[in-house]
């Protein structure tokens, strides 16, 4: 199997649901599809490793054995590979509870297989961020991160659906817990202190409604959110509205452990990430006193990320913004003069600041203003974006 060609890739020794996984992916990101663990450890021997896995775990003979393989070749990976389980029973609560790897997340049955390709690249996507803000952690020291207003609040538990005691049984890891009781109350909560997870316990219209109102606040727009429901019929909404995980059945104690610690970690790793990466292009970019990365570690950090991004089958680019400045004035009637070129570099600088915050921008010793961003696309993109600004712009 020759696995160069794929950014994903699908673990699923049931054959009866791969009818419905190839209408899960488009075109643009299908995926290989593995059911044999020589194929896995292939997977990770090719020149560059999958973006995101999916395993599917629905009971058939063979899949013990495929998840041992998988956690020996992601223990030995030298890049983080985020796993998302697909899990339809067959893989038990203590199975769970023992991997040797942490799934990136969890998801059971209900799920729409639309949204399979889209929540396998938010899992790749945060696992880049993480990635990237400790390189920048380890190469430029780390950041003035901002302290979060309020404590670490834990898991906050909305609604009266009776499962609280199961929640605080399942609460391995001692996270603290916090009930709130209505939708009011639990607004109150979120707005005093950074959750790192929500569990909704209301029934399936109540916990509905609260996911909605949830997804539609900016504070909790990405804030992990996980649902308990009795039958898959009754998860596929809660899914559909924005539902991060949704366990479906008892809640068995390891199983619930299992998806809660998930649920968790992804919150935890996604507010590290979001506070590195705003701080640093708060301090090399947006402040009107920011610094200078100091050149020799910038060539460390270039050395490095583009290793990382080959081993995940990315380009890697490197834009020195003031030839992207001239390039845009070279399109404009008249010579461009000293001030023209400053301030051109100085409007190709701000409009790199908009592009993603794992993307570095910044001012570097003897370089000038940079942006190191991942694929052509998003070099193309950044292009065009400072000629059109400078096109409409004069320079008096």
């Amino acid at each position: 199997m020759d696995t160069a060609e794929f950014s994903l890739a699908v673990i699923c020794l049931d054959h009866r649901a791969l009818h419905d996984l190839y209408q899960a992916f488009p075109a643009s990101c299908w995926p290989a599809f593995v059911d044999d663990p020589a194929d896995i450890a292939f997977l990770f021997n090719s020149e560059r490793f999958p973006r995101a896995i999916l395993a599917i775990m629905s009971g058939v003979a063979g899949e013990a054995e495929m998840i041992r393989e998988l956690s020996r070749q992601i223990r030995a990976a030298p890049v983080e590979v985020p796993v998302m389980i697909m899990d339809f029973g067959g893989i038990t609560a203590a199975e769970l509870d023992c991997l040797s790897f942490r799934p990136a997340a969890i998801v059971g049955p209900g799920v729409p297989l639309a949204q399979v390709a889209t929540r396998m690249g938010d899992a790749s996507r945060l696992t880049v961020r993480m990635e990237e803000a400790r390189l920048r952690r380890r190469v430029f020291g780390p950041a003035n991160l901002p302290v979060p207003q309020g404590i670490d609040a834990g898991l906050l538990i909305i609604g009266l659906g009776g499962r609280f005691s199961a929640i605080e049984r399942a609460n391995k890891d001692r996270t603290r817990i916090i009930g709130a009781f209505t939708p009011d109350m639990a607004d109150q909560y979120l707005s005093e202190a950074p959750f790192r997870a929500v569990m909704i316990d209301c029934p399936p219209d109540v916990a509905e409604t609260q996911i909605r109102r949830l997804r539609s606040d900016a504070r909790t727009f990405t804030l992990p959110v996980v649902a308990a429901v009795d039958t898959p019929e009754e998860a596929a909404p809660l899914y559909e509205v924005g539902a991060t995980t949704v366990l479906v059945g008892r809640l068995e104690n390891e199983r619930l452990a299992r998806y809660l610690s998930c649920a968790i970690r992804t919150g935890i790793r996604r507010g590290l990430a979001n506070r590195a990466l705003s701080a640093f292009r708060d301090r090399f970019v947006n402040d009107s006193n920011r610094l200078r990365l100091d050149g020799a570690a910038f060539q460390t950090y270039l050395l490095k990320a583009t290793e990382v991004s080959r081993l995940r089958g990315e380009e890697l680019i490197c834009l020195k913004l003031d030839d992207l400045a001239r390039d845009g004035l070279q399109e404009m009637p008249g010579d461009a003069d000293a001030l023209s070129i400053d301030l051109a570099s100085k409007v190709a600088l701000s409009s790199a600041a908009l592009a993603r915050e794992e993307d570095l921008v910044a001012e570097v010793e003897g370089l000038g203003g940079v942006a190191v961003l991942r694929g052509r696309d998003a070099a193309r993109r950044l292009g065009e974006r400072v000629k059109s600004i400078l096109k409409s712009s004069r320079f008096a």
